[in-house]
């Protein structure tokens, strides 16, 4: 048996001088438990969708307005109603439920077209800021 300042060495293999089976036994105890860990976080794994939006999509998106129609009409008659009432540049996207997206089809600011027919979309629509 030789001594040194890491240990003990004894038929080949090195211990620790405070006695190397339990040091073994904490090892092998702390392999199984990360086995475990990792098998429980493997069952557990959780997905995110991940979607980057371009620079077209945010200025596109940018450029209108979420609105939600007041009196429970669809956004395709809603849609017809702002036909008929002159705004042919005026494009109506359902997003579910009773809200809308407006957007101008002519690249203009929807906020401009709503400042000025205010009359009109006040009594059809809330517009959220």
């Amino acid at each position: 048996m030789v001594t040194g300042k890491g240990g003990v060495v004894k038929g080949g293999r090195e211990q620790a001088a405070g006695g190397g089976k339990k040091n073994v036994r904490r090892e092998e105890e702390r392999k199984i438990e990360q086995q475990r860990t990792a098998f429980v976080h493997k069952q557990q794994q959780v997905y995110v969708l991940v979607f980057n939006t371009s620079l077209e999509d945010r200025k596109w998106a940018s450029g209108g307005m979420v609105a939600s129609v007041i009196n429970g009409d669809s956004a395709l008659s809603w849609q017809q109603r702002v036909e008929d009432a002159g705004f042919q540049h005026v494009v109506v996207i359902p997003l579910g439920g009773d809200r809308v997206f407006l957007h101008c089809s002519d690249g203009g600011d929807i906020w401009q077209v709503f400042n000025n027919a205010l009359h009109f979309f006040r009594n059809v629509v809330y517009i959220y800021s």
